[in-house]
C-alpha cells in the first residue's frame, strides 16, 4: 500500500468520523474514536465491542484540543503499528488472545496470501468494514452499558450505508445481542447459533429479527430494540456469525468457546462454515 493510498483512506475515515461521532455529552470527550472508511466493495461487516486502550489514557489526558486534531495521526499509528502486524501469516485454528489475533483467525481465507503488512492492510480494509458498538475506548469507564447505549444510533446510521451490500456480518460483542436482539450472548451462541451450525449454516439477519421480535424488554430498551431492528431490515439475507468479545480479560471464556467441536472441530463447525462463506465472497 502506497503512503498516498493510506492517506486517502484515513481522510475518508476522518470524514466518516465527523458524521458519526456527534453525540452531546460523550462518555469520553477527548478520546479519538476508532472509525474506518466505508468502501463500495466491502461485503463483510465486523462489529467488535470498543477500541480498547485507543489511544492510551495517559496520552488522552495530556491533550488540549478536540479529538479531530489528532484523528489522522492516531489512526495511521493504529493501522501500521497495532493492526498491520496481525494481517500477515494468519492461522486457521486456535484461541484468539485479543481483537487483532481474532481478526487474523476469522479472516484467514482473506489474509492467507498476504506477504507484507501493507498488502494485508489493503486487503482487509478493501473487504471488511470494521466498526464498534462503542466508538471510543471503554477503558476506565465505570458504566459501560450507558456509554455503549450512546452509540446505538450511530451504528444504525452506519448500517444504512454498509448493510444493504453486505453478505456477512461478524459480531464479537455481547452488546450487539443485548441491544439489537434483546437476548444474552449465551442464548445466541449456545442455542440459536449452535442449532444452525449443526445444520451446516449460519444465522441470517432475518433469523435474528425474528428472535428480536420475541424478546421481552420494556421501556427505553424496547425503543432501542425497535430502532435496531428497523436498521437490520435493510438486508435480511445477510449472514451473521457471533463470537464472545476477544478481550484478554475473557481468555477463559474464549478458550472454552473456541475449543468446542462445533466451533473449531470437524467440517460442520462454525469456523469451517464461516471460512467457506468468506472464500465464496472473495471469489464472487
Amino acid at each position: 500500500m502506497l503512503k498516498s493510498e493510506l492517506d486517502e483512506l484515513i481522510e475518508e475515515s476522518f470524514e466518516q468520523a465527523k458524521k458519526i461521532c456527534v453525540c452531546e455529552k460523550c462518555y469520553k470527550e477527548k478520546a479519538t474514536p476508532l472509525i474506518f472508511p466505508v468502501l463500495e466493495q466491502q461485503k463483510v461487516i465486523l462489529i467488535s465491542e470498543s477500541p480498547y486502550n485507543f489511544p492510551p489514557p495517559e496520552i488522552i489526558e495530556r491533550r488540549k484540543f478536540h479529538w479531530t486534531k489528532y484523528f489522522k495521526q492516531d489512526l495511521e499509528c493504529f493501522i501500521y503499528c497495532e493492526l498491520g502486524p496481525y494481517l500477515i501469516s494468519p492461522r486457521s485454528q486456535g484461541v484468539p488472545e485479543n481483537i487483532f489475533d481474532f481478526i487474523s483467525l476469522i479472516f484467514y481465507p482473506l489474509l492467507k496470501e498476504c506477504e507484507t503488512k501493507e498488502h494485508g492492510i489493503r486487503i482487509f480494509l478493501d473487504n471488511v468494514y470494521w466498526t464498534h458498538m462503542a466508538k471510543k475506548s471503554l477503558k476506565n469507564i465505570k458504566n459501560k452499558d450507558s456509554a455503549t447505549r450512546k452509540c446505538i444510533s450511530s451504528l444504525c446510521k452506519e448500517f444504512e450505508k454498509v448493510l444493504p451490500k453486505a453478505r456477512l456480518m461478524v459480531a464479537a460483542t455481547g452488546y450487539f445481542c443485548t441491544y439489537y436482539i434483546g437476548r444474552s450472548l449465551s442464548d445466541i451462541l449456545y442455542q440459536y447459533q449452535a442449532e444452525k451450525v449443526m445444520r451446516g449454516s449460519l444465522l441470517s439477519v432475518s433469523d435474528i429479527i425474528e428472535i428480536a421480535k420475541g424478546a421481552t424488554v420494556r421501556g427505553k430498551k424496547r425503543e432501542l430494540l425497535e430502532m435496531s431492528v428497523r436498521a437490520l431490515e435493510k438486508n435480511k439475507r445477510c449472514l451473521v456469525a457471533f463470537f464472545p468479545n476477544p478481550s484478554p480479560r475473557n481468555i477463559p471464556l474464549l478458550r472454552c468457546f473456541f475449543t468446542r467441536r462445533d466451533v473449531s472441530g470437524d467440517e460442520c463447525s462454525l469456523l469451517k462454515i464461516l471460512h467457506m462463506e468468506i472464500e465464496r465472497i472473495i471469489h464472487e
